[in-house]
């Protein structure tokens, strides 16, 4: 079952359209064309690359798109929700030290990065976040990473995690009823009856495969119920996400190595996040909102 998933508008992307023209003007494209090295164009060259990379990786997830690759030695790439095939790229090279993970992912299926956490650890794995680690992605495989960073224009976005077995319940049992309405118009009450308790027991499952997990981890509770943060009406879920700043993942993840790590502080980066992770309510904490 999934643990919560992240909403992304599935449509193709052009070059053109990832490119922000306010980060970097012609001239200074020019410039650089022509072997000019001023610092303000080179820093706004980087901006730009940055930016197209993360938004990038993000169209690929809203294509739908999942790829396991292996950049270089102890490099493993990989886009896409958290599933099988998260685990299967995990898995091949589960027994070695100091691997570098980068990662673009919305989540997906809490029990699947679960187990893809669980070869994980122990193993000085270095997570680097490209585009987004979201849901299920930040629940469970940043706890047990040895290092995180976070790419220019990517976040941490978190909605809690299934702690509380009817609310999972809850969550989970429309989308199983309206799938099996779809399956079979006319599905009798023993039907439904049978598809609630299926999905009663799989919450229970999930939840105590999340307890379990948490239990043998140094992570701080505010990672998962997310109190530290300001409640948005209707809770967090859904289009509303939580983003980690870097303070926050410090107290809530102790034994975690803290590198390069991008946040929005100002509106114009506040803005940029935006437009790479289009269609999500983006929930700050307190004193951390962006400038202007």
């Amino acid at each position: 079952m999934r643990g919560g998933g992240f909403h992304i508008r599935r449509r193709a992307f052009k070059v053109q359209a990832m490119v922000r023209p306010t980060l970097l003007s012609g001239l200074a494209l020019a410039a650089l064309s022509a072997g000019c090295q001023h610092p303000a164009w080179a820093a706004q060259a980087n901006a730009e690359t940055d930016f197209v990379q993360a938004r990038s990786a993000v169209a690929a997830i809203a294509a739908g798109q999942v790829t396991c690759s292996y950049p270089g030695d102890s490099v493993v790439r990989f886009i896409g929700e958290s599933g099988p095939s998260l685990t299967a790229c995990v898995e091949r090279f589960a027994g070695r030290s100091g691997m570098t993970l980068i990662l673009s992912s919305p989540g997906g299926d809490a029990a699947d990065a679960i187990r893809a956490a669980e070869l994980m650890t122990g193993r000085g794995w270095t997570v680097i976040v490209r585009g987004m680690c979201s849901s299920s992605c930040a629940n469970y495989l940043l706890p047990v990473a040895a290092r995180i960073e976070v790419e220019p224009y990517s976040a941490v976005l978190l909605h809690g995690a299934p702690y509380d077995e009817e609310g999972v319940y809850q969550w989970f049992l429309p989308g199983v009823l309206e799938r099996q309405r779809a399956a079979n118009p006319n599905v009798s009450d023993a039907m439904i009856d049978q598809a609630r308790r299926f999905t009663r027991e799989q919450a229970r499952l999930l939840v105590e495969r999340h307890k379990a997990f948490a239990g043998q981890r140094t992570v701080d509770s505010g990672w998962y119920d997310l109190s530290a943060f300001p409640q948005p009406e209707g809770g967090f879920g859904g289009r509303a996400f939580a983003i980690v700043d870097p303070d926050f993942l410090r107290s809530s993840l102790p034994n975690l190595e803290i590198g390069r790590f991008w946040f929005p502080t100002s509106a114009a980066e506040r803005d940029a996040l935006a437009e790479v992770i289009e269609g999500t309510r983006i929930i700050y904490r307190a004193g951390y909102e962006p400038a202007g």
